[in-house]
């Protein structure tokens, strides 16, 4: 049997962010159980077909062009094809996936957005941050899913409960597949980085991400300056992707009351030394404005550490971790009054720690998610 997976704008350094980490292990998990799967890469600036590869998958990078994609299929052979969609993938004319004669399932990498959400990202990082999630929040749903059947797409695959039932609601076959975790908890922490920064701090808040606006670090930042709680610290672990704009982030910390409350860290962490932080925090917190792909496996790698999160509700994500997450109201008042709540409430950060192993416990590891996605391959 012959897969190829399409995904768009997989580069060097994303391998092991949402939603390219889900495909990059079903991709590898189907090759060791010899099912040939390659990767069909779509790239905005790609001008040409170029094969690479991406944790020993063969991947095509092409432009995003449906032409590239079916002459990819035919030459490979390919007997089952999967692609992936959002809910404004209903706008676009997809059409010429019709022609192409295979079993064809789509998997969601999005999930379900509000328009609050959306309006809140517009005003943190202006319309072109907002505009695709404010799409989301107001197209219907039947649009999309008419033009699925159209095409001749078998099957259907969302990556949360949520996602799930709303593609159900819709009258389209949906399996629901979780991404996996791996063995996060076993990893030795490295506890150098944390000692450095944080030996006299007996207790923090941590934040871990980007400086993206999706992933709510300003109103986090205008939320610790508000807060009334004068002992209160936050480590902020600063991702320095490619391409990462801290111009914004270095703004607010400028116009700070209290910076005393923050310590910035911008160092490249290796996990074992994330893992130290995820461990001693008081809790972890994952302020995301919208998710783009679900789910952040950061939720999952935290949670295995027992560390609970303070979150703003984000759909099929905190839906499904609901019990291990101390969720508020999205906006700067909202994550205050959360940081205060959590600072000094010992029995409810014992309480949400407990239900976040149990969550870990029995979610699936990665292994168990590729048999899933064989059998539905395999039907």
């Amino acid at each position: 049997m012959a897969v190829a997976f399409y995904t768009t704008d997989l580069f060097p350094g994303r391998e092991h962010l949402m939603p390219w980490r889900t495909i990059l292990e079903i991709a590898q998990y189907l090759n060791n159980q010899n099912i040939k799967c390659i990767i069909i890469n779509g790239k905005e600036k790609q001008t040409h077909q170029q094969k690479e590869y991406f944790w020993n998958v063969e991947t095509f990078s092409i432009p995003k062009n449906y032409n590239y994609i079916k002459e990819i299929i035919k030459t490979s052979r390919t007997e089952v094809f999967l692609f992936e969609t959002k809910w404004r993938d209903g706008l676009k004319n997809i059409n010429a996936l019709k022609s192409i004669q295979c079993k064809k399932i789509a998997y969601f990498t999005g999930g379900i957005y509000n328009i609050n959400s959306a309006i809140t990202l517009w005003l943190e990082g202006g319309k072109s941050e907002a505009k695709s999630y404010l799409i989301e929040s107001i197209i219907p749903k039947s649009l999309l899913a008419s033009k699925l059947k159209t095409i001749g797409v078998n099957e259907t695959i969302g990556l949360t409960p949520l996602t799930t039932k709303y593609c159900q609601k819709n009258h389209l076959k949906c399996i629901n597949i979780l991404p996996g975790k791996d063995n996060f908890e076993l990893l030795e922490s490295d506890n150098t980085i944390v000692n450095k920064y944080c030996s006299t701090i007996e207790q923090f808040i941590c934040y871990t991400g980007a400086p993206a606006f999706t992933r709510g670090a300003s109103i986090l930042l205008k939320a610790i300056d508000k807060a009334k709680e004068n002992n209160l610290r936050v480590v902020m672990l600063m991702r320095t992707d490619v391409g990462s704009d801290f111009t914004h982030i270095d703004n607010i910390i400028k116009k700070m009351a209290h910076p005393e409350r923050i310590i910035l860290i911008k160092e490249a962490l290796t996990r074992n030394q994330l893992k130290a932080f995820f461990q001693r925090a008081w809790y972890m917190v994952l302020p995301f404005i919208v998710i783009p792909s679900e789910i952040p496996l950061t939720y999952f790698e935290i949670m295995s550490c027992n560390t609970p999160i303070i979150s703003f509700k984000n759909g099929g994500t905190t839906t499904y971790l609901h019990d291990g997450l101390l969720l508020c109201k999205k906006s700067i008042n909202g994550m205050v009054q959360a940081l205060e709540y959590a600072w000094n409430n010992k029995n409810l950060r014992n309480e949400k720690a407990i239900a976040a192993n149990n969550i870990m416990r029995n979610h699936p590891s990665w292994e168990e998610v590729g048999k899933k996605w064989k059998k539905i391959i395999e039907q």
